[in-house]
C-alpha cells in the first residue's frame, strides 16, 4: 500500500505521516491561498510557500479534523478514490490507532471529509472556512480578511471506523 497515485489540485486525497493512518485531505492549489489570511501562522504561510516553489513533488493539503495546512510529498499521497480507497476509510494502517486519542481525531476527520464528499463540487467549501476564503478571485476586497477558524466536529461516525 505504499503506492502513489496521482493527485491534482483541488481535489480529495489520502496522505500518510508516521503515528496516523491514512489521513483524509484536501489538495489546495498554493496559488489560491490570499497570504494575507491572518489565521495562518507562520508555518502555514512556509507551507504554501514552499508548496507553491516545488508544485511538482509536493502538494499543500488542508488536513481534515485538524483544520491544519501541510505539505507532503506526492509519493505520501494517493487520490481520494484510489484502488485502496474502501481500506483506508475503515483505518489503515490499524497500528496507528495504538496512539491514545487517534480514533477519535481519525473519527471526526472522516465525517468532515465524507460530509465535504457529499456536497456539491461548485459551492462546497472546506469545513470551518467562510465562503470564498480559498479563492482570491472570489474574495470581496471589501471586506475583511477572512479567517479559517478551530472548532470541534460533533458526533462521531456511525458504526467501526
Amino acid at each position: 500500500m505504499t503506492t502513489a497515485s496521482p493527485v491534482a489540485f483541488d481535489t480529495m486525497a489520502w496522505v500518510l505521516t508516521d503515528g496516523h493512518p491514512w489521513w483524509p485531505v484536501y489538495v489546495i492549489n498554493p496559488a489560491h491561498i490570499p497570504p494575507e489570511l491572518k489565521a495562518f501562522g507562520q508555518l502555514e504561510r512556509e507551507s504554501a510557500e514552499t508548496a507553491n516553489a516545488d508544485d511538482t513533488r509536493v502538494h499543500l493539503v488542508f488536513n481534515f479534523g485538524r483544520h491544519t495546512l501541510s505539505v507532503h510529498n506526492m509519493d505520501a499521497m494517493k487520490a481520494w478514490n484510489c484502488t485502496q480507497h474502501p481500506t483506508l476509510l475503515q483505518g489503515y494502517p490499524m497500528s496507528a490507532f495504538r496512539k491514545r486519542g487517534n480514533i477519535a481525531e481519525f473519527r471526526d476527520a472522516m465525517k468532515e471529509a465524507m460530509v465535504f464528499d457529499a456536497e456539491d463540487i461548485a459551492t462546497r467549501r472546506l469545513p470551518l472556512s467562510e465562503p470564498h476564503s480559498m479563492d482570491k478571485e472570489n474574495q470581496d476586497p471589501s471586506t475583511p480578511n477572512r479567517e479559517l477558524v478551530s472548532a470541534k466536529a460533533d458526533g462521531d461516525l456511525p458504526g467501526p471506523v
